[in-house]
């Protein structure tokens, strides 16, 4: 079935690494939910934003280490997609020409 191998495909490729904020976003909204069960998303996410620019680069370093190492393991395993991705044909594109009015030999208006 043609829809079997989408979902197969879908299963198959995985997601590209977590940022360094996204993984800290991770940790710090746990956080912010424990000390304020009734929040709302939004409000967690502008505290976290907010949290996160507030950060030192020495705090930052701990989640870009984190992403680095991610990332990497990310291009093991993805290291053979460019090469065939650069294998791949364009495809064919069909070019669209104007047919002309036998009268006047100017292309019809649609």
């Amino acid at each position: 079935m043609p829809g079997d191998n989408s979902e197969e495909q879908k299963q198959d490729k995985s997601k590209k690494p977590p940022s360094a904020y996204l993984l800290y976003t991770k940790v710090a909204r746990e956080e912010i939910k424990a000390k304020t069960p009734d929040i709302s998303n939004k409000d967690i996410m502008k505290k976290c934003g907010e949290q996160w620019k507030a950060l030192s680069e020495n705090e930052k370093k701990t989640y870009k280490d984190q992403y680095k190492v991610l990332k990497d393991e990310y291009a093991q395993e993805h290291k053979n997609d460019e090469v065939n991705k650069s294998n791949r044909k364009a495809p064919k594109v069909k070019k669209i020409v104007a047919s002309k009015s036998p009268n006047n030999k100017k292309p019809l208006k649609k």
